[in-house]
């Protein structure tokens, strides 16, 4: 039997013990671990991870994370604060990886992850295609198949897989575009003649020149109407209705214009807006239609540049833009100020108008309306041809030479980006309404034609 003294020590010993490890037993509780290699005790962190599709396999350091997911997400606690990888894989999917930074006392998030589906383009179109152009109800394509001394004009659609023949013409066509209700086609021709059809109607086409009777220098659909073009031959301006087939000389240009280039007008409330190129400049011109001897007002001088159109856009911008020499202009409603200017040669908005993806030969950016942010993508050795933010998700889909690709807008360490094709000739591609189906016109092997690839 120990003796009174040495109860008392063992005792005393217990109480130390007690005293020096409640502490770190609170603390550990509490989620404080000690980090080594920084020499101090640090709150820990977690992560909740969320993968579509939702059966997905979440490794976090390379361990399963199986067993019940409240709202398909793994929640890890208790974790140390620093990198951490997370792998994401399925079979027939592309795979996911990153490293992802936890913070101290904070949940860190990566609930956005996509696994697109690993499949090769499938042939919708068997045809040599020289033209297309995406209609602006993003349901259907019109494309131009090539022969050896006419072209075929038809119409792709996405939700049904139909292809239409518009039209057989014995001319070559240069040029694609559509109404602003995707219901009407204007067709350029090598010879610079101008022919509309009306897919509603007939298949004839009519032709500009038959209706007013003189040869057109240039022609644009209206961007607010559906059956208005404009058409600019020599100093006037004619306003053509394409129900009708009536037309009316809305403006002369004064005799001081006939050494400067009018690359493009639209007319908006009672007003004519135009860009005029002259030798000191471009410049974005407004004219009142009800005083039409009253001289032109200068609203903004912009980057001289030859080619400049407008494009109305469906949250109510403007978009100038000269694809040459890739300059870009955002501009508010109405034409009262410059919200944006920017190297670009093309562009396309998100399915809610609110982000413009822009993109000059090597630089792809995404411009928040709402926010005001400017923010740079990435950039590439490689020449951008086209691109898109996909529907609904938080990635963008883009075409760099033949390379078909698809990136996740995640800044988070490495962007993770897959190549879609590989050997193929892509010359352009679109996405469908609901972003699970990529088109492209192109050549695999020795076949030409439209295929589509099924990502989602």
């Amino acid at each position: 039997m120990l003796s009174l003294r040495t109860r008392r020590v063992v005792y005393i010993i217990f109480i130390l013990l007690f005293l020096a490890t409640a502490p770190i037993l609170v603390l550990y509780t509490a989620g404080y671990r000690y980090n080594f290699k920084k020499g101090e005790v640090q709150k820990t962190g977690s992560i909740s991870i969320k993968a579509f599709p939702y059966d997905s396999e979440i490794y976090f350091e390379n361990v399963n994370q199986t067993g019940y997911r409240p709202d398909n997400t793994v929640r890890i606690v208790n974790l140390k604060p620093g990198e951490h990888e997370i792998k994401i894989n399925k079979d027939g999917y592309y795979p996911w990886q990153k490293k992802v930074e936890i913070y101290s006392g904070t949940n860190t998030f990566v609930d956005k992850v996509i696994l697109f589906k690993q499949n090769l383009p499938e042939q919708v179109i068997n045809n040599k295609i020289s033209l297309s152009q995406l209609a602006p109800d993003q349901g259907k394509i019109a494309y131009v198949a090539t022969g050896q001394t006419s072209d075929q004009i038809y119409i792709f659609n996405y939700q049904n897989l139909q292809t239409t023949l518009v039209n057989q013409t014995n001319l070559k066509i240069n040029a694609v575009d559509w109404s602003e209700n995707s219901a009407q086609l204007l067709l350029t021709t090598e010879s610079d003649d101008y022919l509309i059809y009306d897919l509603t109607k007939s298949k004839e086409p009519s032709d500009i020149t038959t209706i007013t009777n003189v040869s057109m220098d240039k022609v644009f659909w209206d961007k607010t109407n559906n059956y208005t073009l404009y058409g600019l031959s020599g100093r006037a301006i004619y306003q053509i209705n394409t129900l009708t087939k009536e037309y009316r000389i809305i403006h002369y240009f004064p005799s001081d214009t006939e050494d400067t280039n009018i690359s493009d007008f639209i007319a908006e409330n009672k007003n004519l807006f135009y860009i005029q190129t002259t030798a000191d400049g471009s410049y974005l011109n407004k004219i009142d239609l009800d005083q039409p001897k009253k001289p032109a007002a200068r609203i903004l001088k912009l980057a001289r540049a030859d080619n400049y159109q407008f494009y109305y856009n469906k949250n109510l911008t403007i978009t100038i833009l000269d694809t040459t020499k890739q300059k870009m202009y955002l501009i508010a409603p109405h034409f009262e100020s410059i919200i944006l200017e920017a190297e670009a040669k093309n562009f396309n908005w998100d399915s809610k108008d609110k982000k413009l993806v822009y993109y000059n030969d090597f630089e792809l950016y995404i411009y928040d309306l709402d926010t005001k942010n400017n923010k740079l993508i990435t950039r590439f050795g490689q020449i951008i041809k086209r691109a898109y933010l996909i529907p609904k998700i938080e990635y963008i889909a883009f075409l760099v030479d033949n390379s078909l690709q698809i990136a996740e807008l995640d800044e988070r360490g490495k962007r993770n980006i897959i190549d879609l094709t590989k050997n193929e000739k892509v010359d352009d591609f679109y996405l469908d309404q609901s972003g699970e189906n990529i088109y492209f016109p192109g050549q695999i092997g020795q076949s030409s034609g439209l295929y589509k690839i099924n990502i989602q």
